[in-house]
C-alpha cells in the first residue's frame, strides 16, 4: 500500500508540475524575424526515373557517416570557441556535452549541440520519455554532404537545380528582390527505424560567417540572437522524399514515416505538417523557419550509437544492404526500403548576380570572415539585456557557449496533443522504470 500510496502522490504532484508548465511555457515565442516565411508542398518532386538515379548515387558513395561528423565534408576556420578539453584516457570525453573532434585530437562541442540539448531536454516534436543513450542514438542520424554539385559525376545532382519545380519554389521562398540564386549544397540525410530529425533551423550563412568559419551551434544563436539580421543571407531548401516505398502507407499514417513539421507562426503552439510521401518534397528556408521530423517507424528502438565512436551506414555490394558500423563492431543491418531517404538541396537568394560573385570570392577568404572575438562579446552585451543570469567570463570558453544556448536558443517543446508533459523526465533525472 505504502508503493502506491508513494506512486500516486508521485503522479499528482507531476500532474500539477505538467499543468503549470504547459500553461505558462509551453508557449515558445517564435522570433519575430523567422515568423511568416512561406513554405511549399511540391506532389511530384521528382519522378522515378530521378528517383532510381538518386539511390544508385547513394549506393555509388558507399558510406554515410554519422551526421554528428559532418566536418568531415569540408574545414572550419574555428572549429570550437575555445572550449576545447583533452580527451580522457580511453579516448572518450568525461563531459556529457562534449564529443571528439573529428581528428579525434580533443574534446568540443558537437555543432548542432543545440539540436542535441533541445531535444535530450524535451523528447523531441513526439514528447518521447527516454534515457540520453536511447534518445541521441534516434538524434544520430546519416549523411552526405556535397558541395561540388557541378561535378561530371553529380549531373543528376545538378539537373534538380535547374527543374522547374525548383526554380518555381525558390520564387516563391527566396525575398523578392532577391531573386539571383547560388546554388551551393546538396545532401542525402539518411535515418535508419527509429530515428528522427531534430528540431532544428539549418545551416545559417551571413555575410562573413558560415560554417566554414565558426561552429554550427554558434550560427544558430546568432541567427536567433536577431543582432546580425543586416549580414543574414537568405536561402531557399528543398527537402524530397526518395525512399522506395509503397504510397498509400505513408498517405495513411505520415507520422510514422516522419512528417515534416515546421512552426510559421508567432509561437509554438500552432505547427505545421507536410506528409513525407515517395517522390514528393517541399521548399522552405531552412535557416530562419524552425522544423523537425516525427520519429521515423518510432515503435523501433534503434541500436545504442556511442557519441564516442565513430559511426555510419556503409553499402554492401554484396548483399546489398546497410550496415551500421559503431567503432568496429557491426551492429545492424538494413534493407535499402527500411531506411528513410531524403535529399536536401540548398541556394542562397541574392539581389543581382553581382552579390552572387561576390558572395562566392568571399566565402572562403579568412581576412573577410567576423572576428570571434566581437562575435561573441555582442552577443553576451544582448544577452546580458535579455536575462537576470549573468554571463561567465570570456575565460570560461565553455561555459559561456551554455550560457548562450540557454539565453537564445529557444526551440518549440512538444504540443499538448503529443504529450502530457513537454519535458523527458527520463533524460533529465533518474526516473524511476514505471514513469519511463
Amino acid at each position: 500500500m505504502q508503493r502506491w500510496g508513494l506512486r500516486t502522490a508521485a503522479a499528482a504532484v507531476t500532474a500539477v508540475v505538467a499543468h503549470l508548465v504547459l500553461h505558462y511555457m509551453v508557449r515558445t515565442p517564435i522570433p519575430s524575424h523567422m515568423q511568416n516565411q512561406a513554405a511549399v508542398f511540391v506532389p511530384e518532386l521528382v519522378n522515378r526515373e530521378t528517383q532510381s538515379a538518386l539511390l544508385d548515387l547513394l549506393k555509388t558513395k558507399g558510406v554515410i557517416p554519422s551526421n554528428s561528423a559532418d566536418t568531415n565534408f569540408y574545414e572550419v576556420k574555428h572549429e570550437h570557441i575555445g572550449e576545447a578539453q583533452p580527451l580522457e584516457a580511453d579516448g572518450t570525453c568525461a563531459h556529457r556535452y562534449l564529443m571528439p573532434n573529428k581528428n579525434r585530437t580533443q574534446c568540443i562541442l558537437p555543432g548542432r549541440i543545440d539540436v542535441a540539448r533541445a531535444f535530450g531536454l524535451t523528447g523531441g516534436i513526439d514528447g518521447l520519455k527516454e534515457n540520453l543513450g536511447t534518445l541521441f542514438s534516434r538524434l544520430q542520424t546519416f549523411g552526405i554532404y556535397i558541395f561540388d554539385i557541378d561535378a561530371q559525376e553529380h549531373a543528376i545532382i545538378r539537373s534538380l537545380f535547374d527543374s522547374k519545380d525548383f526554380l518555381d519554389a525558390a520564387a516563391q521562398v527566396c525575398p523578392s528582390h532577391k531573386q539571383h540564386l547560388d546554388p551551393f549544397q546538396f545532401n542525402f540525410i539518411v535515418q535508419i527505424p527509429g530515428q528522427a530529425v531534430a528540431t532544428h533551423v539549418d545551416g545559417v550563412y551571413f555575410w562573413g560567417a558560415s560554417r566554414f568559419a565558426f561552429p554550427q551551434w554558434l550560427l544558430a544563436v546568432m541567427s536567433f540572437s536577431g543582432l546580425f539580421k543586416d549580414e543574414f543571407v537568405d536561402q531557399v531548401q528543398v527537402v524530397g522524399y526518395v525512399s522506395d516505398w509503397a504510397l498509400d502507407p505513408v498517405r495513411q499514417n505520415p507520422s510514422k514515416f516522419g512528417e515534416f513539421v515546421y512552426w510559421p507562426n508567432k509561437d509554438s503552439t500552432s505547427d505545421k505538417r507536410m506528409p513525407p510521401l515517395p517522390r514528393s518534397g517541399n521548399a522552405i528556408d531552412g535557416s530562419k523557419s524552425i522544423h523537425t521530423t516525427t520519429v521515423y517507424r518510432p515503435e523501433v528502438e534503434p541500436p545504442f550509437i556511442d557519441k564516442n565512436k565513430p559511426s555510419k551506414l556503409q553499402h554492401n555490394a554484396t548483399t546489398d544492404r546497410w550496415d551500421l558500423i559503431v567503432g568496429n563492431d557491426l551492429v545492424a543491418s538494413y534493407a535499402t526500403e527500411d531506411l528513410r531517404i531524403s535529399i536536401v538541396y540548398r541556394a542562397r537568394c541574392f539581389r543581382t548576380k553581382t552579390d552572387v560573385e561576390r558572395f562566392q570570392a568571399e566565402a572562403h577568404d579568412h581576412s573577410r570572415m567576423m572576428d570571434l572575438d566581437d562575435v561573441l562579446n555582442r552577443l553576451v552585451e544582448r544577452g546580458q539585456q535579455l536575462t537576470s543570469t549573468p554571463s561567465p567570463p570570456l575565460s570560461d570558453r565553455l561555459a559561456l557557449a551554455v550560457w548562450l544556448l540557454d539565453t537564445f536558443m529557444r526551440y518549440p517543446y512538444p504540443s499538448s496533443s503529443s504529450t502530457w508533459f513537454p519535458f523527458n523526465y527520463c533524460g533529465l533525472f533518474s526516473a524511476p522504470n514505471w514513469l519511463c
